[in-house]
């Protein structure tokens, strides 16, 4: 029996097999010069439901440019969020993650590329010349396409969550992003931008999970909302489903733009019936659950972290609260807070900076917890990390 703690990381998603969305290839010219320079996109034929295939000099690789299939130039409001997502090293324009946990619904799609292959090398003007690019292609599909400039997104694995988190500290138009399989080197914002949303997914084994530490703190702050997705016994690979980030994009999918759950258009009415949809239908599997109360206890404690909760009733949220409350003080938990907190803190201290020294202390200290606590969740957990870190130390 999958235990509850891991089934609440996955959602059912309809899957649609993306060999039957149709692609175009579409050459053109430049209506400038330089890297930076707007595509002209005035003679491509986009369709709802349909991804057109844009070949731009300055890139060796082809954009892939997907309409949603709810798409329409006329509808009422303000249009549709845009994403632009980027692939990790040496890898080509993909659509997915987002397009699969999107449903192919509400969000324009951009499978994008770099200047330059390999390892992305990090200096301002690199970042800057990516961001040019990034912005240029914000720039013409707006010209052409119903968009909502007040919600343009970044976001991309492996070299494209490092990326794409060095674009949002350096852009203060974008509204939010996803950053996966990655991090962040410095931990200053850079730029606040109230309203922002930041979607964090790391395997819980991926040798940048300490890194992705970095990037919740970087971000969060009282204008932000940040979601930490920590995918249980991955490692530097992509989920198949998360729930966690279907939701996020079918939340920020309708937010309209606003700035708090608690503001902005109608949509924020359906997000409340559907989180409570949700919240009914988990609480109840927990009720039912004859798992130890350990996973009862973490599952519950993961349902905060999911971005439908932000929506939950006043009443819901009390029922959470109480029922987490009454599993924390049961004797068995007792072994298991400790171990958490343990845990929590050695993770804190590995998020700090990259320098061997500290990383082969956690890596001790790790193991010293999965000794001591070997029995519990989070003691398990160390001796996964003790795992994780021995990777990453040379000679170990």
């Amino acid at each position: 029996m999958v235990s509850l703690f891991r089934r609440i990381y996955s959602g059912i998603l309809k899957r649609v097999s993306l060999a039957t969305i149709l692609v175009f290839l579409v050459s053109f010219r430049y209506s400038g010069k330089g890297e930076s320079s707007a595509p002209d996109l005035s003679a491509v034929s986009f369709r709802p439901g349909a991804t057109v295939e844009v070949s731009w000099p300055p890139l060796e690789d082809p954009l892939l440019i997907w309409l949603p299939r709810n798409y329409s130039a006329d509808a009422e409001g303000s249009g549709h969020p845009l994403a632009l997502w980027y692939h990790g090293t040496n890898g080509k324009p993909v659509l997915d993650p987002l397009w699969t946990h999107s449903e192919g619904k509400d969000w324009i799609i951009v499978g994008m590329t770099y200047r330059e292959s390999g390892t992305f090398r990090g200096e301002p003007e690199n970042i800057a010349a990516e961001l040019r690019i990034n912005q240029a292609v914000r720039q013409a599909l707006s010209e052409v396409l119903k968009i909502d400039r007040r919600r343009e997104f970044v976001g991309g694995f492996s070299k494209g969550g490092w990326v794409s988190a060095l674009l949002l500290q350096s852009d203060p138009t974008l509204a939010g992003g996803w950053i996966m399989g990655g991090g962040v080197m410095d931990e200053k914002p850079g730029f606040v931008r109230p309203g922002r949303s930041v979607y964090v997914g790391i395997g819980e084994v991926d040798p940048n999970r300490a890194m992705s530490e970095r990037a919740v703190r970087a971000f969060r702050d009282p204008t932000t909302r940040v979601t930490l997705d920590e995918w249980p016994e991955l490692g530097h690979r992509l989920p198949e489903d998360s729930e966690c980030l279907a939701q996020w994009l079918n939340v920020e999918g309708r937010l309209g733009g606003a700035s708090s759950p608690t503001e902005g258009p109608g949509g924020i009415a359906p997000l409340t019936g559907m989180a409570l949809d949700w919240f009914d239908s988990e609480m109840a599997a927990i009720r039912r659950s004859g798992e130890p109360v350990a996973d009862r206890y973490f599952a519950l404690q993961r349902l905060a972290t999911f971005p439908l909760f932000a929506y939950l009733d006043e009443e819901s949220r009390q029922a959470h609260g109480k029922r987490e409350k009454a599993l924390a003080v049961d004797p068995a938990m007792d072994a298991e807070r400790q171990a958490e907190t343990i845990y929590r803190k050695i993770l804190e201290v590995e998020s700090r900076d990259r320098l061997l020294g500290t990383l082969v202390i956690c890596h001790e200290d790790y193991r010293r917890l999965a000794e001591s606590h070997p029995e519990t969740h989070y003691g398990k957990a160390a001796a996964r990390a003790v795992e994780r870190t021995r990777g990453l130390i040379p000679g170990e």
